[in-house]
């Protein structure tokens, strides 16, 4: 090494211990330092090596505890469950500012809401807001109390309703096998069937002269309030007519032997079967008798029925007698007079 180089060394030392004499006479005293918490101040003056172990250890100690609450921290989705840390896929840098906009909409939203909700005289009117005299701390409970009684009420009306099957024995409930929820629309369908089948009747059905002519409608020229009364009315002529008929009819011998009414010993209720098996028997002896009627050939051979078909047997019978009227006809156009002289002669 050259005596140059040691010089420039020489001289860089200088300047060097230059500097930091003038740094150390312009560093803060200790107690600024303390004050400004650059510098630690132990207690009863401990030196600085002490001092920095003891800094050591509660740094080591601070570390330890927030290691233990990292471990038992919540996780990221027990937060968003807890509506903690909201759930969101912009930076977390921006989040913040995202719920502060979504604060002031509400905000807004909720100023414009204010702004055009309803009077309480029209809140009162619809039933939403309850008029009470009382205080708004006393209201609560008033309206519990309200409450309470109604449902003291509807328990009591319950334990005392009528069971399902009286219901529906009274034509209130109806009996039905459908869910509670489809009942509405199966009744809604059978009225509009029955809507329907009623409006078909109604076309179809006669009109008020044919009701008439049939018997069925009176007609009556009496205003429908004295329709009744002109029923009544004859009903009592109609009771009365056949209450003298009653008294003149004739008696049972009488119908009797004009073969009007059945002379029988039976019961009223047993006549009619007693006439059945009259009939029944009539009927068998007639069937007896057509079965042991002679046949055709038999009626030819003694002459009383002809040889021939039905329809030319009756124009035979039919020529034979035109025949016999046309003889008899012309005898009685030739016959002479009753004055005649042959006549007078015969007769003489």
């Amino acid at each position: 090494m050259t005596n140059t180089t040691k010089q420039f060394k020489a001289v860089d030392t200088a300047k060097n211990a230059i500097k930091v004499e003038k740094k150390l006479s312009d560093r803060p005293e200790s107690k600024e330092l303390v004050d400004k918490n650059i510098l630690k101040s132990g207690p009863g003056g401990l030196s600085p090596a002490l001092l920095a172990n003891s800094e050591e250890l509660k740094r080591n100690q601070k570390l330890d505890v927030l290691g233990k609450q990292i471990v038992s921290r919540p996780s990221k989705e027990d937060l968003h469950e807890k509506n903690i840390l909201k759930e969101s896929k912009m930076a977390p840098a921006l989040q913040a500012a995202a719920e502060d906009l979504k604060k002031a909409k509400l905000v807004d939203s909720m100023d414009k809401k204010l702004d055009n909700r309803r009077a309480k005289d029209e809140l009162i009117h619809d039933n939403i807001l309850k008029d009470s005299k009382l205080p708004p701390s006393l209201q609560a409970a008033e309206q519990e109390l309200i409450k309470a009684k109604k449902t003291d009420t509807l328990e009591r009306k319950m334990e005392k309703r009528p069971d399902k099957s009286d219901l529906v024995n009274d034509n209130i409930l109806k009996d039905s096998k459908l869910a509670p929820s489809l009942q509405a629309a199966e009744q809604d369908l059978l009225k509009a069937k029955t809507t329907a089948s009623l409006e078909r009747k109604m076309e179809k059905r006669l009109d008020k002269s044919e009701l008439v002519n049939d018997n069925i409608l009176k007609d009556s020229k009496v205003a429908p309030s004295l329709q009744a009364a002109e029923q009544d009315l004859l009903k009592a002529k109609t009771t009365a007519s056949l209450g003298r008929k009653v008294e003149k009819r004739p008696e049972k011998s009488d119908l009797v032997q004009e073969n009007i009414l059945k002379d029988s010993k039976l019961a009223p209720s047993l006549q009619a079967a007693e006439q059945e098996l009259l009939k029944a028997k009539t009927k068998d002896k007639v069937d007896r008798k057509i079965e042991s009627r002679p046949s055709k050939n038999e009626l030819v051979e003694r002459n009383i029925a002809k040889d021939g078909p039905p329809n030319l047997q009756a124009t035979q019978q039919s020529l034979k007698k035109a025949m016999v009227e046309d003889t008899l006809s012309q005898k009685i156009s030739h016959r002479p007079e009753a004055d005649s002289p042959s006549v007078r002669k015969h007769l003489a």
